[in-house]
């Protein structure tokens, strides 16, 4: 028994040791089959082989890692292929991981079980050709290599086009083996952008097909931020890849895109398009976009047909595109619709455009506001120089418009603008123009990419409330710190005027205003500037004043300048001055008085608000009067010494009067101490105001049959 536990002993003892030598010889044959296959020489030779005819060169680092567990691998380090007859790299791959089946040892063509890449760095550039920097490696003949798996990771790739770089940076493929559908795989990347980076992750299943390859199924997500709110962004397609003809043709692409900022939601479908080298084709797209924030809503719809593009030139057949902005108390809607061509030399051009707008009241049946229907084109030439021209229709009147921008460097922008308009009723607009909170420069100026307006307008009649200008013509020039109306001429109030308005876009804003006005409407034109309405009749007036202020009661007191008026066939209303120098009794003026006069002059220095006058003439068939005093434009009060003659007794002494108070309801008082002045006695005042009044009376009911001759 012991004898045969011995010899059982000796054979496993026996089977131990030839075991273990056999695995040590294995290990050792396939560590230097290993070693042998994969030499520094040979893995250089075959590289060089297999690059023979691209005029590229590959090199790597010496030190190559070698394993054969689980398989056979092969590890390089900085595997450099260059561009065509030059040494810098065109791919740069960090650290690169070759796993082997094991018959890759023992036959000519090897099978790579998994191909792993880390830190890859790999340059793509549009030639002039219209072919791709590496095309020539994916289009080597005769040299296809058996790959099972691919894993790429933390890479990045550079995508160069024109002048422009398109960098995806953490780029990585993930390959899977195939199956009897084909290759499942997963790339993903990222857009960096400082405010808007774009994070994406793209998978579907690759199968071969006569013509190349499928993906019947390629699913696309990514997210990226909107002020600081994510984006979520889902695509997906039925791809087809004909290798021979180099065409990328893609099926039912439907692209979303939520963001909770302002909540806002975008769709688009394309029933189908097309990608070459030369070549970029799409039948349809349709898209729409919705988004709300505190009760404001955006609604958009747009539709392309017919879109293709090629080098230097592309085309687009038609463009439509609707819109709604919506609030509790109006929505504003629009559309444009065109054709489409750019060309590289001359730029884009769209014509037969169609532009529609109107703007209609939630909450008041009024009818629609910018009711807008023009006809067009726009001819842009690039981001330096555009124009376009339009006719139609602006809320119902006719209108023509010309547009030129134009962009210098070192300088503003410039907008240049010609529009003749036949009627522009601001009347609906004016309660939005009141209400601006005070802001009385134009927002749209002060936008920082708002260019300079230089613009010639012609209008046939403008109306506000209260006013209507007829036949204006001006140029109009404004930028972010100044607006400036020049050349400007229109009818006013019966007559004509022309001169011009400058705002100046300051912390309080400040205005000038330059007019001459000849056959005008006194009263209105005075009520409307200075909320003084006391004078009435036809004239001329020449005004050149300058205020600064938010408000009416500001722009009053800050009043200077000047104001000449000479007025004919008019009223001085609240002050009847026959009834007064008739009856001798004096006192407040009232609303249903008035003294007629044939003219009436005034010239008057206005200093902080105060209107200074001197020798203001006011010449009727029974009255002559002079006077001087001044008027308080901000308070409304004014203060008047006048002298009353007699035009028909020159030599008679003049009546003097004070008139002082509310420009609505002065108080009239005779001027006692002028009448008496030089008088010393009771008695001689007393006499002198009982001839003066006496004298009054024969000024106006003369004798019955006396002569009567008027003063020269």
């Amino acid at each position: 028994m012991p004898d045969r536990l011995f010899n059982s002993g000796r054979r496993w003892l026996k089977l131990i040791v030839f075991g273990s030598t056999a695995l040590l010889l294995l290990f050792v044959g396939m560590t230097a089959s290993v070693y042998h296959v994969f030499s520094h020489e040979r893995i250089q030779s075959r590289a060089d082989a297999a690059l023979k005819d691209t005029r590229r060169s590959v090199r790597f680092d010496e030190e190559i890692g070698r394993s054969w567990f689980p398989r056979p691998t092969l590890t390089l380090h900085n595997l450099i292929i260059s561009r065509p007859d030059r040494r810098d790299a065109a791919i740069h791959i960090k650290r690169a991981q070759i796993g082997f089946a094991w018959r890759s040892l023992w036959q000519q063509e090897p099978v790579i079980e998994k191909w792993q890449a880390e830190g890859a760095e790999i340059r793509i550039e549009r030639e002039a050709d219209g072919s791709w920097s590496l095309q020539d490696l994916w289009q080597l003949p005769g040299r296809e290599m058996a790959v099972n798996r691919v894993n790429m990771a933390g890479s990045r790739l550079t995508v160069r086009v024109g002048q422009a770089d398109y960098v995806v940076e953490d780029f990585g493929i993930n390959l899977q083996a195939p199956v009897s559908d084909g290759r499942r795989f997963r790339i993903i990347g990222t857009l960096p952008h400082d405010a808007h980076p774009l994070a994406w992750q793209g998978q579907g299943m690759l199968k071969a097909s006569a013509e190349g390859w499928q993906i019947p199924a390629f699913t696309l997500n990514a997210q990226s931020r909107l002020n600081q709110h994510p984006v979520n962004i889902s695509a997906e397609a039925a791809l087809r890849i004909d290798v021979q003809a180099q065409t990328l043709y893609a099926d039912d692409t439907a692209l979303r895109a939520d963001s909770s900022y302002p909540n806002g939601h975008l769709s688009v479908q394309i029933p189908q398009w097309s990608l070459q080298p030369e070549r970029l084709h799409l039948n349809t797209l349709s898209g729409a976009f919705t988004a709300e924030e505190g009760g404001q809503q955006w609604d958009a719809a747009v539709k392309l047909d017919k879109a293709v593009w090629r080098p230097g030139i592309a085309t687009l057949d038609s463009a439509e595109i609707k819109g709604r902005y919506k609030t509790v108390y109006q929505q504003t809607q629009f559309t444009a619709a065109g054709n489409l061509m750019w060309q590289h030399s001359r730029g884009v051009k769209a014509e037969q455009l169609q532009l529609t707008a109107w703007q209609e009241s939630l909450t008041d049946p009024a009818p629609p506001r910018y009711n807008t229907n023009l006809q067009g084109s726009v001819e842009w030439s690039g981001p330096q120089a555009w124009q376009g021209g339009f006719t139609g229709l602006f809320d119902r009147q006719p209108l023509a418009l010309k547009l030129r921008y134009h962009a210098e460097e070192g300088r503003v922008p410039v907008l240049e603008a010609g529009l003749a308009l036949q009627k522009l009723n601001l009347i609906p607009y004016w309660q939005s123009l009141q209400s601006s909170g005070g802001k009385a420069y134009p927002a749209l100026f002060e936008h920082p990419r708002m260019p300079e307006l230089d613009a010639n307008l012609r209008i046939g009649s403008i109306q506000i409330p209260g006013l209507q200008l007829d036949d204006v013509e001006t140029h109009l020039q404004a930028d972010r710190s100044r607006l400036a109306l020049s050349r400007f001429q229109a009818g006013l109030y019966g007559g004509r005027t022309q001169g011009g308005l400058v705002v100046t876009n300051t912390e309080i804003p400040s205005y000038h205003l330059q007019q001459n006005a000849r056959g005008v409407r006194i009263r209105p034109l005075l009520r409307d500037l200075f909320g003084f309405h006391t004078i009435s009749g036809n004239g001329d007036a020449d005004i050149d004043l300058r205020a600064r202020g938010r408000d009416r009661q500001s722009l009053s007191a800050s009043l200077n300048g000047s104001l000449s008026l000479n007025i004919s066939d008019g009223h001085w209303h609240g002050i009847d001055l026959n009834n007064i120098l008739q009856s001798g009794k004096v006192g407040q003026a009232a609303a249903d008085r008035q003294t007629p006069f044939r003219r009436f002059t005034l010239s008057s220095t206005i200093t902080d608000g105060i209107g200074y006058h001197e020798n203001t003439e006011l010449t009727s068939d029974s009255l002559y009067v002079t006077g001087s005093g001044y008027t308080d434009f901000a308070k409304q009060e004014l203060a008047e010494n006048l002298l009353i003659r007699n035009p028909r007794y020159p030599r008679a002494k003049p009546v003097p009067l004070k008139i002082s108070g509310p420009v609505d309801n002065p108080s009239v008082t005779l001027d006692y101490n002028r009448l008496t002045d030089g008088l010393s006695t009771p008695e001689e005042k007393q006499k002198a105001l009982a001839d003066t009044l006496k004298e009054q009376w024969k000024w106006l009911s003369p004798p019955s049959g006396q002569a009567e001759k008027r003063a020269p």
